[in-house]
């Protein structure tokens, strides 16, 4: 009887879990290159555990090393620019890559959204954004926002402490900067894909002159605050939120966003997953259905 109880339950998990991220993983995957690691605990979600394992970086690993031609899968679903991978780095990898070639980490549709031709939504907490047409899903891209102490791994922010100080001349002493992005709706109220920022700076490698720093396929959604790609910057898009308050995203990502996304778009910036369904409860009054809207 007991048994019988234990097999329901595992049952149900695993029904739960697939309503949440699709069909499950035929069967666990045994990587031939390294062995699985024990997951940090609250690494994975609940429902995650089933779909994914952990994998620590070792010395001299690379994506491709480690996952062949499914290294970009993995940098991707970790948000890594394959360039920054650090020794001691624990990434989340997929049981199956079959599976994970049709994965994702927001909603698959919004019906809430479903009168709107095109809408976008980030997520802070997983940091990742989406983009959605009659609220389905078109697309997925991961992202990198702004740095909070509150979120960034307290591993990494001496990094970004360092990487900023360089670049902007300015020195933390007392006090982290808390350089968040901000949440709630906004909309594309501009795009300009070869946008140089007039705030932050770079040092130019050929005549150490400060020059405005690149935001390629930019896309400003409040003012100051752009989406845009990372240029020759390889810590744009290291694993976690690191950025002055944009939304980075990989170059070839933000030019795809950049030419399917519209001006006066809708945009919802949410702090985690959990947030979206609160959000969207509360449309702005402008995007909401009207009364005759047919709703199927």
């Amino acid at each position: 009887m007991r048994e019988r109880i234990t097999l329901l339950l595992v049952a149900l998990l695993a029904i739960q879990a697939t309503s949440v991220y699709g069909k499950a993983p035929a069967a666990r995957v045994q990587f031939a290159a390294y062995p699985s690691y024990e997951c940090p605990p609250d690494f994975l979600g609940p429902h995650e555990q089933q779909f994914f394992e952990c994998v620590k970086v070792r010395r001299r690993d690379t994506l491709a090393k480690l996952f062949g031609s499914n290294w970009e899968i993995v940098s991707r679903i970790n948000k890594v620019n394959p360039l920054v991978l650090k020794i001691g780095m624990i990434l989340k990898v997929p049981r199956d890559f079959e599976w994970a070639k049709t994965y994702s980490p927001l909603p698959d549709s919004l019906p809430q959204v479903r009168h709107l031709k095109q809408f976008v939504l980030i997520d802070l907490g997983g940091q990742y954004l989406a983009g959605y047409e009659n609220g389905k899903q078109m697309f997925w891209y991961p992202i990198s926002s702004g740095f909070n102490p509150r979120q960034t791994p307290h591993a990494y922010i001496r990094d970004i402490v360092r990487i900023d100080s360089i670049q902007s001349g300015r020195m933390y002493k007392d006090s982290l900067p808390d350089l968040s992005t901000p949440t709630g709706f906004f909309s594309v109220l501009w795009k300009d894909s070869t946008h140089v920022s007039g705030t932050f700076f770079k040092i130019d490698s050929l005549t150490s002159d400060s020059i405005g720093a690149p935001m390629p396929w930019g896309m400003m959604f409040f003012p100051a605050y752009w989406e845009h790609g990372t240029g020759d910057n390889p810590w744009g898009l290291p694993g976690y939120p690191a950025s002055h308050g944009c939304v980075r995203t990989f170059d070839k990502d933000a030019e795809a966003l950049y030419r399917w996304v519209k001006h006066r778009t809708l945009i919802l910036i949410v702090e985690n997953r959990e947030e979206i369904d609160v959000m969207l409860g509360q449309l702005p009054k402008g995007s909401r259905p009207s009364s005759n809207t047919r709703q199927n």
